[in-house]
C-alpha cells in the first residue's frame, strides 16, 4: 500500500508541475493608417480580470501566462474596439493595428455661412432641409440655392444646372461616384438623376475636378446616398408632395436594413405626376411630367475592405408646351405677339405631341481594400444605357413615330490608389478606361441628328494636397 501511495504521490507532482504558467505575451498596438504606434490602449484578456495600457512605443504584456488560446479585447479613443485571437506557445509575439482616425458618428450638424474648404479648393454643400424641400422637384431647382448656380429652363419641367455660366458637358454629374453620360449636350435635355436617391448633394470647384475629367471647366456636381451605419438597425422614410399648379405631386420612400458586420441593404423609389401648368388666365396646354425612379443598393462595408453593388432605373415622360410647336417664321413672329397661347385646350393629365421620353439605366460593382502603412486601393466597373424619343407633330404613318431616337451605351473601367500615410500628405493616382456607343436609330425618317460612333477613352490622373499648416493647404492636379 506505501508503494502504491508513493507512486501516485510522483505522479501528481508531474502533473502540477507541467501546468505552470510562465509564458509572457509581447504586443504592440499601431495606428493601421499611417504605422504610428498608439499610446493608452486599453488590452484585456476576455474572461479574466487582466487588463493593460501600451506606452508610448505601443507596446504591452502579459506575464506568467498558460499555453493555449485566448481572447484579447484592445479599445482606444476614436477606434473601433478589436477582438483579437491569439494562441499562447511559450513567449508569444503579436502586432495589433487599429483604426485610430475612424469614429462613425450618426449625424453631425455643422451651421454656418463660410463654404465648406476641401481637397477640391471648394465645396459648396445642399443642406438636407434644403434637399427635402426640392424633393418635388429637380435637380437643377435644388441647385439654384447655391451661390453661382443657375438653371436654363426650356418650360417648367426641363431644368438644366449652370455653374458660372457653363452648363451641359462643360458642368459634370457624379452619380454615386459615377460620371454621368445621358447626352448633355442638348440645351432641352435636362439631367437624368432622381434627386431623392441622393441625401449628399455639393458642387464642387478647383483642381480636384481633374479627376473626373479635364472637361470639368464649370465645375463637377457630386451626388451620393446616405452614408450606411455599422449597426444592427431598419431604417425608412416616406415623403410626399403636392403641388396646386399641375394638380399633382410626387412620392418618394426608401428602406435600409443593416447589420454590425458591415452588410447593408438599401431600396428606394419614387412617383411624379403632374397635369398641364397653369398661368393666370389659361392652361399651358401639354406641359405635364410623369416621373419615376428606383435604386437598389447591396454591399459590405469594412474598415480593411469592402464591396457595393448599385442599380439605379429612371425614366420621364414630359410635354412640350403645344403652342411652342411652329412650323415657320410667320407663326414665330404671331406667337410673339400673341398676349395668348395660340393652343389652348381644357386641363389633362394626358402627355400628346410634342414631348419627350428618356430612360436610364445605372449599373455599378465597387471594390476597395486599404493596406497598413501605405493607402487605399479602389477599382470599380459601371454601365450606364441611355435612351431618348423626342417627338414632333407628325401625320400620316409616321404620326406615332419618333422624330428622335438616340440610344447611348457606357462601359467604364476605374481603378486609383489613395497614399495617405504621411500626415498631411494625400497623393492620389488613377486610370480610367471607357468604351461608349451611340446609336442613332434611321428608322425615324428623319436626317439623323447625332451619327453613329464607337468612341475609346483613356486617361490617367494624379491629384496631391499638402498641409503646410491649419490655414494653408496646396493642392495640385495633373490629367
Amino acid at each position: 500500500m506505501r508503494y502504491y501511495l508513493i507512486l501516485l504521490f510522483v505522479f501528481t507532482g508531474f502533473r502540477v508541475s507541467a501546468q505552470d504558467c510562465n509564458s509572457i505575451l509581447v504586443g504592440e498596438v499601431y495606428d493601421f493608417h499611417d504605422n504610428r504606434p498608439l499610446d493608452g490602449a486599453s488590452v484585456s484578456i476576455t474572461g479574466k480580470d487582466r487588463t493593460t495600457l501600451s506606452k508610448e512605443d505601443g507596446k504591452f504584456s502579459f506575464r506568467n501566462l498558460c499555453d493555449g488560446v485566448l481572447e484579447l479585447e484592445i479599445s482606444h479613443p476614436s477606434c473601433t474596439t478589436k477582438f483579437v485571437i491569439i494562441t499562447i506557445k511559450g513567449d508569444t509575439f503579436e502586432k495589433v493595428f487599429l483604426e485610430h482616425h475612424l469614429e462613425e458618428l450618426e449625424e453631425v450638424k455643422v451651421v454656418g455661412n463660410i463654404p465648406k474648404n476641401t481637397n477640391s479648393g471648394q465645396e459648396d454643400r445642399l443642406s438636407q432641409k434644403d434637399i427635402e424641400r426640392s424633393s418635388g422637384g429637380s435637380l437643377g431647382d435644388a441647385l439654384k440655392r447655391i451661390t453661382g448656380v443657375s438653371t436654363l429652363n426650356t418650360g417648367g419641367n426641363i431644368v438644366k444646372p449652370v455653374i458660372q455660366g457653363l452648363n451641359g458637358s462643360r458642368v459634370l454629374i457624379l452619380n454615386n461616384n459615377v460620371r454621368m453620360q445621358d447626352m448633355e449636350w442638348g440645351d432641352e435635355h435636362a439631367p437624368n438623376v432622381d434627386i431623392n436617391a441622393n441625401q449628399e448633394i455639393s458642387v464642387i470647384k478647383g483642381a480636384a475636378a481633374l479627376e473626373y475629367g479635364g472637361d470639368a471647366v464649370g465645375g463637377v456636381i457630386v451626388l451620393n446616398p446616405s452614408p450606411i451605419v455599422r449597426r444592427d438597425s431598419l431604417l425608412g422614410k416616406t415623403q410626399m408632395n403636392l403641388f396646386s399648379n399641375g394638380r399633382g405631386g410626387n412620392i418618394t420612400s426608401s428602406l435600409t436594413r443593416s447589420y454590425e458586420s458591415g452588410l447593408y441593404i438599401t431600396g428606394q423609389g419614387s412617383f411624379k405626376r403632374l397635369g398641364d401648368l397653369e398661368a393666370s388666365d389659361y392652361v399651358l396646354s401639354n406641359t405635364g411630367i410623369r416621373e419615376m425612379g428606383i435604386s437598389l443598393n447591396v454591399g459590405k462595408r469594412d474598415f480593411i475592405q469592402g464591396w457595393e453593388a448599385y442599380y439605379s432605373y429612371f425614366d420621364t415622360e414630359i410635354g412640350i408646351l403645344r403652342a411652342s410647336h411652329i412650323g415657320n417664321v410667320d407663326d414665330l413672329i404671331q406667337s410673339i405677339n400673341s398676349e395668348q397661347p395660340n393652343v389652348i385646350n381644357d386641363f389633362t393629365y394626358t402627355i400628346s405631341r410634342p414631348n419627350q421620353e428618356v430612360s436610364h439605366h445605372l449599373g455599378k460593382l465597387n471594390y476597395y481594400r486599404r493596406m497598413e502603412g501605405f493607402g487605399k486601393w479602389t477599382l470599380q466597373y459601371d454601365f450606364q444605357k441611355n435612351r431618348r424619343f423626342e417627338y414632333d407633330i407628325r401625320v400620316g404613318d409616321d404620326a406615332d413615330k419618333a422624330s428622335l431616337d438616340l440610344q447611348l451605351t457606357t462601359h467604364s473601367l476605374l481603378t486609383d490608389i489613395k497614399f495617405d500615410a504621411k500626415r498631411g500628405l494625400d497623393i492620389k493616382v488613377g486610370l480610367m478606361g471607357r468604351y461608349q456607343n451611340n446609336f442613332a436609330n434611321p428608322d425615324t425618317g428623319v436626317r439623323r441628328l447625332i451619327p453613329d460612333y464607337d468612341k475609346y477613352d483613356l486617361g490617367a490622373y494624379s491629384v496631391a494636397e499638402y498641409s503646410l499648416n491649419e490655414s494653408w493647404t496646396v493642392d495640385a492636379g495633373l490629367r
